[in-house]
């Protein structure tokens, strides 16, 4: 009678969650370069023809409303990339299925991303994250066997 033998988990099964990690290390601190370092006021003139100080003393309610805007969206992206990140270390990385269904999450808020981007006046952020939704893609598909093996 013969036994059935366990399969040999691949090394790109077994390490496929680096990728993920990677991916999402980079992206945590992408936003806090991004929201620490990165001169809003020269962007800002930029969009609008306006300085900044002009734009806020002519309608500082508003003004308020967009810089309250512009931290909620970092603190919401570094939330999903520290999810991201938090969930494929503990959870993705043991072969959990349902961390697999969760960082798909993870993929489609990347491919959002990069569709609203595409039309803005700097499509390559856009192009960027496009980049890391497919490789965020790849590092959720080299796996699939491991988190659903083939029925014997």
């Amino acid at each position: 009678m013969k036994m059935a033998q366990p399969l040999q988990e691949k090394a790109y099964q077994r390490y496929a969650w680096v990728i993920l990690f990677l991916l999402s290390t980079l992206l945590v601190v992408n936003i806090v370069i991004v929201a620490a370092i990165e001169d809003h006021a020269h962007e800002f003139q930029e969009d609008t023809g306006i300085t900044w100080n002009e734009f806020a003393a002519a309608y500082p309610g508003v003004a308020d409303a967009y810089v309250l805007n512009q931290r909620l969206l970092y603190v919401g992206f570094t939330s999903l990339a520290l999810f991201a990140l938090i969930i494929t270390y503990f959870g993705f990385r043991q072969g959990q299925r349902w961390t697999w269904f969760a960082m798909w999450l993870f993929a489609g808020a990347l491919v959002l991303t990069a569709l609203l981007f595409a039309p803005s006046k700097r499509p390559e952020i856009g192009v960027l994250y496009g980049a890391f939704a497919a490789i965020t893609a790849i590092g959720l598909l080299l796996p699939i066997r491991k988190f659903f093996p083939p029925q014997s």
